[in-house]
């Protein structure tokens, strides 16, 4: 609750002075692109404490998400067409919450879309959002037991 609080606020003063700062429109309601950030924040979240399974100190889950997001943004499709990327990296791309969460989040500031029309992407990041709430929970647990 702490990340999300944290996110939350982040995320209002980039939707409220940056993007308005640098003259970049946001075409629907803060509140519904907060609604929409929520489980991409919580799926981030949960990830990190998944990947701890796989590294010996908390803090390289931090250098490893750090390390990863420019190819994790690469995947989503902005910086390169989807449809020119191999199939599997196309299904690779949707384990990662970026792509969905930063589809969404362009649905949304830029083209004006309401929740329902992204109900696709929001339920996916629920669902990965509760995959990695799982798998971080098993995580912790062995940690615990250590």
């Amino acid at each position: 609750t702490t990340y999300l609080a944290l996110a939350m606020v982040i995320l209002l003063i980039i939707l409220g002075i940056v993007m308005p700062l640098f003259g970049i429109p946001v075409r629907s309601s803060i509140l519904t692109t907060m609604v929409f950030m929520i489980p991409f924040i919580l799926s981030i979240v949960f990830m990190g404490l998944c990947l701890l399974n796989f590294l010996r100190r908390r803090e390289d889950a931090i250098m490893l998400i750090m390390y990863t997001s420019l190819p994790s943004v690469m995947l989503t499709g902005f910086s390169w067409p989807s449809v020119a990327m191999p199939q599997w990296l196309n299904i690779f791309s949707y384990i990662v919450p970026t792509t969905l969460g930063a589809k969404g989040f362009v649905s949304i500031t830029q083209m004006g879309a309401s929740l329902p029309i992204i109900m696709p992407y929001w339920l996916g990041m629920w669902g990965l959002c509760m995959l990695y709430l799982i798998l971080g929970a098993f995580t912790m647990k062995r940690m615990i037991n250590k």
